[in-house]
């Protein structure tokens, strides 16, 4: 998936089209998580979505600078595997399994990531960490099950009919589900 699905933006419509994915090439961080999620569920895998955002001029963020304009955001996935969730990536082809091979969550990774100590088992050798960028690399915050905050990834057939006569979503896209781990 991170091969061959290079970053390049999707129409919004087109969001979990696993057809799209593999003639088009095309995606990004969310196609990709999306597109794993379908993977990793067929094979039986119990998956969360994750949405994390961050200040990109790296000012530390706040649990409510999730209601700003211009707010940066990453998409990524955990899979329950039988040692316990682990963090998948979806810019950089590694998964959060620590020098021992144990799986970590997102929270255990962000506190390794607080500690400066993260070494991960498997260098990516595709694309990067979502960290890498970070000048601050734990300076994120993280919801379970939100797919985007503007609405127009994933929506229902009532959303489709009142967009086709000119009202915008306004809904964010999420699993209901998979919100019930923030708790």
């Amino acid at each position: 998936v991170l091969q061959s699905i290079r970053h390049d933006m999707i129409k919004y419509n087109q969001v979990g089209d696993c057809k799209i994915y593999y003639t088009g090439r095309k995606g990004s961080c969310d196609d990709r998580a999306i597109f794993m999620e379908k993977i990793f569920s067929s094979y039986g895998f119990p998956i969360r979505h994750l949405y994390l955002y961050f200040n990109s001029d790296s000012t530390p963020i706040a649990t409510f600078d999730i209601f700003n304009k211009g707010l940066t955001s990453h998409a990524m996935l955990e899979v329950k595997t039988k040692n316990g969730w682990m963090l998948v990536g979806t810019n950089g082809n590694w998964l959060a399994l620590d020098q021992e091979k144990n799986p970590l969550k997102i929270q255990q990774v962000r506190d390794v990531l607080k500690k400066g100590a993260f070494t991960p088992y498997k260098k990516t050798n595709i694309g990067i960490t979502f960290y890498e960028t970070f000048q601050i690399p734990s300076n994120f915050k993280v919801i379970y099950g939100v797919y985007s905050r503007h609405g127009e990834f994933l929506q229902s057939p009532l959303e489709k009919g009142l967009n086709t006569i000119g009202v915008p979503s306004f809904v964010p896209d999420y699993n209901f589900r998979m919100l019930l781990y923030n708790f």
